[in-house]
């Protein structure tokens, strides 16, 4: 169709006849407020002899006929209403939100089942949408309660990442983001999750009692949630109990957690995007259990833990499991069992591709340097081992483990 030759009433009389409407029955549709036109106007209209330029007009006929905006050369927007115009009870910025939501969801099954980078490109993804809205969208619709839910949830995930990068800070400032965002809507469960992650980030910055207060404000919002939720919180609460050596407080917390998950039928199924399994509440005690100076217990452990960790598929604490091991070993003297459980830890970390993982593993041979065992063969062996496979590493890799090892 050449340009000169079209106009609306081209338009219009296509998708009246789709829709299989008379003349007649337009005429009586023609205006908003139910007032109708002649049929003589809509002939004239749907020849081209006269010409509708009311955007406000051809918006009500692209309901009435079912016409596509774009068609009438206008988008979802409508900037004199402030809002999305739903196409026949679809929008396409809700539709983008719908995509937005399932993006989530996947990169939390992402992120316990592979490397780290496959759960890094649907956050940068995300990253990429949200700054597009922040700069193109109206207000109003930023204010929108899905958009800022998600927009929580996607902080949350920020987070994650920037911790794998040892962005430990800026992990800190995304989990302050997440609560500002949740708190516009109200939105308990994502509050009640961001004062989760601050007070872990706390923790891991040696600011325990702020940890601890974070953790104990979520663990008392948690009951006004879900019991996956509270479930979750305890189990976090009881590792900063462990981790400030509070062993009464810490048992208490492991108790509560395992009460509540008793409970459930389901746990980690994505219900307010959570993702947490039954094994990493499983871990918070095994690791808890080593502060407070119990490394049998962690040991005695560590049969339930595997169990779990296989039925849920959780890669992660897969790769994260034998840290506990190897610290429970040098806590009895076993120190060839630790180091090959730190063998283990290394490998595995190489195998998520994650910084923190690997420097995490690194660190702990440091530390069994620094207690006098470096004259080992077995620790010796594993510096070693670690230095020759640093050197094939990709360079951010390679880099966490020769600044961990104070290497130029």
């Amino acid at each position: 169709m050449e340009c000169s030759s079209y106009h609306h009433g081209l338009v219009i009389k296509e998708y009246r006849e789709r829709l299989g409407k008379t003349q007649e029955w337009l005429a009586s549709q023609w205006y908003a407020d139910g007032s109708g036109v002649s049929v003589r106007y809509v002939k004239a209209v749907e020849a081209g002899q006269k010409l509708i330029t009311d955007q406000q007009q051809l918006r009500h006929l692209s309901e009435v006929l079912a016409v596509p905006l774009w068609k009438f050369g206008l988008s979802e927007f409508n900037p004199f209403a402030g809002q999305f115009q739903r196409q026949h009870g679809h929008s396409l910025f809700q539709e983008t939100l719908q995509l937005v939501e399932c993006l989530i969801h996947q990169a939390w099954r992402l992120r316990y089942t592979v490397a780290l980078p496959h759960t890094e490109q649907v956050v940068q993804r995300l990253r990429a949408l949200f700054t597009y809205c922040a700069t193109e969208l109206p207000s109003n619709i930023k204010q929108e309660r899905t958009y800022i839910m998600l927009l929580a949830q996607y902080y949350q995930l920020l987070g994650v990442v920037q911790v794998e990068r040892k962005q430990y800070r800026a992990a800190l400032q995304s989990y302050e983001q997440m609560q500002r965002a949740a708190e516009q809507i109200e939105d308990t469960p994502a509050i009640v999750l961001a004062l989760m992650c601050q007070g872990t980030e706390l923790e891991r910055l040696g600011q325990k009692q702020d940890a601890v207060q974070a953790l104990e404000l979520a663990r008392d919002r948690s009951f006004e949630t879900s019991k996956q939720i509270a479930v979750f919180i305890h189990a976090y609460l009881a590792r900063v109990y462990a981790s400030s050596h509070d062993a009464l407080r810490f048992e208490r917390a492991v108790q509560a957690a395992r009460n509540l998950a008793s409970k459930l039928t389901t746990y980690g199924d994505g219900t307010d995007f959570l993702y947490h399994s039954l094994s990493g509440v499983m871990a918070e005690a095994s690791y808890g259990y080593l502060d407070i100076g119990e490394p049998l217990k962690t040991l005695a452990l560590r049969p339930d833990i595997e169990r779990q960790i296989e039925e849920d598929n959780n890669r992660w604490l897969h790769a994260w499991g034998p840290l506990d091991y190897a610290r429970a070993y040098r806590a009895i003297g076993e120190i060839e069992a630790s180091v090959a459980e730190a063998r283990t830890f290394f490998k595995r970390g190489l195998m998520l591709q994650s910084p923190h993982v690997v420097s995490r593993s690194v660190a702990f041979l440091q530390e069994l340097e620094e207690a006098g065992y470096q004259t080992v063969t077995a620790v010796k062996e594993l510096h070693e081992e670690i230095l020759e496979t640093a050197q094939t590493l990709q360079p951010e890799l390679r880099t966490s483990i020769l600044e961990t090892l104070r290497v130029e």
